[in-house]
């Protein structure tokens, strides 16, 4: 599968927020090799948990389309593990936010 999404994430309050869509764009058309999948509505909202030292309460939702005809037992997996990626993508970001906060230097960005 394939997907093509856009992502905006923001701090409010000390909550971290990321939505995403699925967006089309000329420069990265549908392919005849992949089935293009469409992201309606993903959202994630992050916040320190009120009682234990480093540890963050996740919600996540996402509503989705993988489009094409997939045995359920695939979609449970594929699901899964969408969840999983999306999740440390999300801490690597997080955590380079919460360095560039600290003065910290990101070795991979330069910064």
């Amino acid at each position: 599968r394939d997907f093509v999404v856009s992502r905006l994430k923001r701090e409010i309050n000390g909550k971290r927020y990321c939505i995403a869509r699925s967006i089309e764009i000329p420069e990265l058309p549908e392919t005849k090799e992949r089935v293009r999948g469409i992201v309606h509505l993903g959202a994630g909202r992050f916040v320190p948990h009120s009682t234990k030292e480093n540890t963050t309460c996740i919600d996540l939702i996402l509503c989705m389309d993988l489009k094409g005809m997939l045995p359920k037992t695939i979609v449970n997996t594929v699901m899964a593990r969408l969840m999983e990626k999306d999740y440390e993508q999300q801490l690597r970001y997080f955590e380079r936010v919460r360095d560039q906060k600290l003065g910290k230097e990101d070795a991979n960005n330069g910064a």
